[in-house]
């Protein structure tokens, strides 16, 4: 823009000065002279016109492209270098557009689903409590003392029901900002232990059926509170996944990487059906009896809201690999 500037304040001097020197010679009687410097002055008054036309037609043509919504189309570079930038500025601008436009209607799409799961869930806890309330209001003579415990008691377990449904979704939607702090990575890695230890005594696993790696010493930042809950969710994914397995095994790694920290956590369980990989974290969907279907999205909400991510890596038979990321660097 101050090449631009520049150029433009060049010109009008120029052209200041042409009519000026046509002026003088007009009057000196240089005709010849006089109107060869009128032209070089019309040319410049043309140059300094093209520009707020040339500025006019490349924002004109970027309006076009967003209200077209196609956000492929390329504002074309000319020769003039300011004008290459403000066209590279404009395209990089209609990108972001796009890109914006995307994630917002994957969220519509992503919430709508949630909505639409979240509805289904409700509508077949509450159906049975409204049916079994409203007979036993009208037909309140035909209970006996013990099928009123029976009916309370069917009440009650639909409602906390519904009550473990609308905490899962709390959970999910109420996430709070990361609040790093210096981890020492081994102590770290012994509360997690302890915090699943007696999950894992449920499921019939030993104390050695998780493995931990972390070198001596290691420390990085990260929000302690998420980072736990991140991967003990994950960790209890695992256990459960070697439950059944002759020689279950467990191995969890946290070390430095070229993107700041990993965590691997990897089981020798059956592995995932490659059907549901499109869907590992979509919420509130489980193939677990009693499941809230939220752990692995809310696992990878933690990663990203330190910047990070989470992905799985599964081979059918032999067992499924969480890369867990944050981009701290180790202190």
């Amino acid at each position: 823009m101050t090449h631009m500037r520049l150029k433009m304040v060049t010109a009008l001097v120029a052209m200041a000065v042409l009519v000026w020197t046509t002026a003088i010679l007009w009057n000196a009687g240089s005709t010849a002279a006089a109107i060869l410097a009128a032209l070089s002055a019309l040319a410049a008054a043309a140059y300094i016109v093209s520009i707020p036309l040339r500025l006019t037609s490349l924002i004109a043509r970027y309006v076009e492209v967003i209200e077209a919504g196609d956000t492929t189309i390329v504002i074309e570079r000319t020769d003039d270098p300011a004008f290459n930038r403000m066209a590279v500025a404009l395209n990089r601008l209609t990108e972001i557009y796009g890109t914006n436009c995307m994630d917002l209607e994957r969220s519509k799409l992503y919430y709508d689903r949630i909505l639409r799961v979240m509805t289904h869930e409700m509508r077949n806890s509450i159906t049975p409590i409204i049916a079994l309330s409203a007979d036993m209001k009208e037909n309140s003579e035909r209970y006996t003392a013990e099928e009123c415990a029976e009916a309370v008691a069917v009440i009650n377990d639909q409602s906390t029901s519904i009550k473990r449904f609308l905490d899962s979704y709390y959970d999910l939607t109420h996430l709070g900002k990361p609040e790093p702090e210096v981890i020492d990575a081994a102590t770290f890695l012994r509360g997690i232990a302890q915090a699943v230890a007696p999950f894992a005594a449920s499921l019939g696993l030993g104390h050695d059926t998780v493995k931990y790696i972390v070198a001596i010493g290691f420390t990085f930042t990260a929000d302690r509170d998420l980072l736990a809950r991140a991967l003990t969710n994950l960790l209890r994914n695992a256990l459960e996944a070697v439950a059944s397995r002759v020689q279950p095994s467990v191995e969890v790694t946290l070390r430095a990487s070229a993107d700041g920290v990993l965590v691997t956590i990897a089981d020798n369980g059956p592995g995932f059906d490659p059907k549901v990989e499109a869907d590992l974290f979509q919420p509130f969907l489980t193939t677990k009896p009693g499941g809230a279907g939220i752990g692995l999205n809310l696992s990878r909400q933690i990663a990203r809201l330190h910047g990070g991510d989470l992905s799985m890596k599964s081979v059918p038979g032999r067992g499924v690999t969480a890369f867990l990321t944050i981009p701290s660097r180790p202190c």
